[in-house]
């Protein structure tokens, strides 16, 4: 029965080896990649914390959001500088008429979505790896696990590298809700960066576009917020996403401004002592 016996054999030893060795090759993979995961995860709660907070700020601004039915393809071509002075001046013409501030801003992005499209890539990487998994046992096809999790991580890495080399990629692979909610926070940021919270009378009006995210927002103050009606910020932003889908961005800037204009005078006059509190110009950022 001694000839017989398996751990006798030469050679056997070092088969155990081994393979205590794969696993714990193995585990360390496995450990790795949750503490990849995690990192991801953590960045992305952090992240939503700091949306959070932004969107407790400022309870008295009353925020208008975009409608969902958002430009297609928003203007990709750039403001040029004729544009930019057609806007100014249709900021000063509109001011001159009202001792309400119009501000306007646009945003090429709202966030650089690094570490949301990072985890989401990750998820789907794991969720691919699990059916290609299932997918080599149906066709009874065999591969060291070794190799397999070293195939996941080389994939994940192509992929990270990829994203961070090509930021115009990661914002297909962010949620729309989170696009909407990062461009929504980046609209209260410029409002309050900005200064239109500090006008005296609290007539301050901000009119904001994201083009990576196809956002637009009215932002108003206290002031004009208790006297216009919701309906007429939604006309606002209607007129101005219809010319940014025909990429005449700078159009509906114009005409978003003669639009709020008209509503702050109604409501504003110009008097004797007004004085121009913002500047009369497009940010870009």
């Amino acid at each position: 029965m001694a000839g017989h016996d398996l751990s006798l054999r030469p050679g056997t030893e070092r088969v155990v080896v081994g393979q205590q060795l794969d696993d714990k090759f193995v585990v360390g993979l496995v450990v790795g990649q949750w503490m990849v995961i995690r990192k991801f995860g953590q960045q992305l709660v952090v992240g939503l914390e700091q949306r959070r907070r932004v969107f407790r700020r400022r309870r008295f601004v009353r925020r208008w959001r975009i409608f969902r039915e958002l430009v297609r393809d928003m203007a990709t071509r750039p403001i040029s500088p004729q544009d930019h002075e057609r806007i100014a001046s249709a900021i000063r013409a509109a001011e001159s008429k009202t001792d309400g501030e119009i501000y306007c801003v646009v945003a090429h992005a709202s966030d650089g979505y690094f570490f949301t499209a990072a985890f989401m890539a990750t998820i789907g990487m794991l969720v691919v790896s699990l059916a290609v998994a299932y997918g080599l046992e149906a066709w009874w096809l065999s591969i060291r696990l070794p190799h397999f999790v070293l195939a996941q991580l080389l994939a994940l890495a192509s992929v990270l590298i990829l994203l961070w080399a090509l930021p115009a990629l990661r914002i297909h692979l962010v949620p729309q809700r989170q696009r909407y909610q990062a461009a929504h926070a980046n609209a209260l940021r410029q409002f309050l960066a900005r200064n239109v919270h500090r006008t005296t009378a609290r007539t301050g009006v901000l009119v904001f576009v994201s083009i990576a995210e196809r956002y637009a927002e009215v932002v108003a103050d206290a002031g004009i917020n208790s006297k216009v009606g919701q309906h007429v910020w939604d006309g606002v932003i209607r007129d101005l996403t219809q010319h940014a889908g025909d990429d005449r961005l700078a159009d509906g800037f114009v005409k978003a401004i003669e639009q709020v204009g008209a509503v702050l005078a109604e409501h504003f006059p110009v008097t004797s002592g007004d004085t121009n509190e913002l500047d009369d110009h497009l940010v870009e950022i």
